[in-house]
């Protein structure tokens, strides 16, 4: 299990709005998924109340996070040890040729590590693989 630092009351303030639920598709696993977080919300002000509205606002709340729909995908397809590579370098920001350079292999094959990431881990861009594999605790 990876800890996810959220800023609860703001993302959830935005996420709740009419429209900000319509542009998610209004799915009711969305919505679903809502109202449990604004449930836990507040069973959190209540057993751990706030100072001020400025603290309230900023509060960091550590929340252990465990999808298991990701933990059977890395079992049915983990990602290998220069993948985990490849992907700990996009996490840090590097593109192609500078993942290239450090791994001392070809563009070619970074361009091949990177579609199967992608595929693994069920994302379309780097951007998404970075963020999942930092809040599943993949890498650092």
């Amino acid at each position: 299990m990876a800890s996810i630092p959220l800023l609860i009351e703001d993302e959830l303030e935005r996420l709740s709005a009419p429209t900000q639920i319509d542009s998610f598709g209004g799915s009711s696993v969305n919505r679903a998924f809502i109202t449990v977080a604004q449930e836990v919300v507040g069973l959190l002000k209540q057993s751990h109340p706030f100072q001020t509205d400025s603290i309230n606002r900023t509060e960091m709340i550590m929340i252990r996070a465990s999808d298991p729909e990701y933990r059977q995908v890395m079992e049915i397809e983990p990602l290998t040890a220069r993948e985990l590579e490849v992907l700990q370098l996009i996490v840090e920001g590097h593109n192609n040729p500078t993942i290239a350079g450090r791994l001392h292999i070809t563009m070619g094959t970074v361009k091949t590590h990177v579609r199967n990431i992608l595929k693994k881990l069920y994302v379309s861009d780097r951007t998404q693989a970075a963020i999942r594999a930092l809040r599943s605790g993949l890498v650092r």
